[in-house]
């Protein structure tokens, strides 16, 4: 009965789950294949090796690709080529940029690994407890019961994964698009594209609004009316509002590394203490208690 019981509970809850993560936006495939993907900071190694290295360019495909600073290197260096430009100095602060997002990257990371790691340990500490306090007892092993367990464990990994996920993409989504058009914004302003040219590649206009990024909105919408008006911009300026974008991931992340600790606890209250009671239970059954 209580197995019957066990399976029930299994099916129902790891229902509810996929209801409750199911995105609209969310791919698992995509997922899957970006997560499996050393991207990151190996891609971001590779392309600051590329242009510590690289005084020239004439293929695209040539730049290693990571994030969005592919495309601003490709803009950097076309500018050069076909018009003689200079553009050492936006290149070095892609460089510097990619440092920075290299370190944001990296805690991110630690997060998901910490999350998962715990996971792992805990299920492994609960598998190891099941086979050695019936080894002890001489008990029999009931495989359905082994099997059970494992796919209620095993589930709470995958849990944590894509709530993990499906969380940090909603959470830094707009971040992502702060960080993006205002930085192509910069650098096509410093090789002196038209206006008009630079506000539809960068989609700066199309930000959107939030409580949480309002003020930066206005200090960019404010910045964007004055080069219009004037043709002029402050590179002071335009520095304050990246590092203030970057500030409002770190302020985000703040917030993200509590949800990662409730996630933890999720976990552990859904997945993994009740395969620990379980196991405690039926060795207690065991010696008539």
């Amino acid at each position: 009965m209580s197995l019957v019981l066990y399976i029930l509970v299994f099916i129902s809850c790891f229902y509810l789950m996929l209801v409750v993560l199911s995105v609209n936006t969310f791919n698992p495939k995509d997922w899957l294949i970006k997560t499996l993907r050393r991207d990151s900071l190996q891609d971001a190694y590779r392309l600051q090796s590329f242009l510590m290295h690289n005084s020239d360019l004439s293929k695209k495909d040539s730049i290693p690709e990571y994030k969005f600073y592919t495309e601003i290197v490709s803009i950097l260096f076309n500018c050069r080529n076909s018009f003689g430009g200079e553009v050492e100095t936006s290149l070095f602060e892609v460089r510097k940029n990619i440092g920075r997002d290299v370190k944001e990257t990296r805690k991110l990371r630690e997060l998901f690994l910490s999350g998962v790691m715990q996971n792992l340990f805990l299920s492994g500490f609960i598998i190891f407890f099941y086979f050695y306090s019936r080894f002890t007892v001489q008990s029999p092993i009931s495989f359905i019961e082994m099997a059970i367990l494992s796919c209620w464990l095993f589930g709470g990994i995958i849990f944590f994964i894509i709530a993990f996920k499906v969380i940090e993409r909603k959470r830094f989504s707009l971040f992502q698009s702060y960080l993006v058009s205002f930085y192509k914004f910069k650098v096509l302003l410093s090789i002196s594209r038209p206006i008009n040219q630079i506000l539809k590649e960068s989609n700066i206009g199309e930000l959107k609004n939030s409580k949480s990024v309002g003020h930066l909105k206005i200090r960019i919408e404010n910045l964007v009316k004055k080069i219009k008006n004037t043709g002029k911009f402050s590179q002071f300026e335009m520095d304050f509002i990246m590092t203030e974008i970057w500030d409002f991931f770190e302020f985000e992340l703040v917030k993200f590394n509590k949800i990662t600790n409730m996630l933890k606890l999720l976990s552990i209250m859904i997945f993994v203490l009740p395969c620990f009671l379980y196991s405690t239970l039926s060795l207690m059954e065991h010696f008539n208690l």
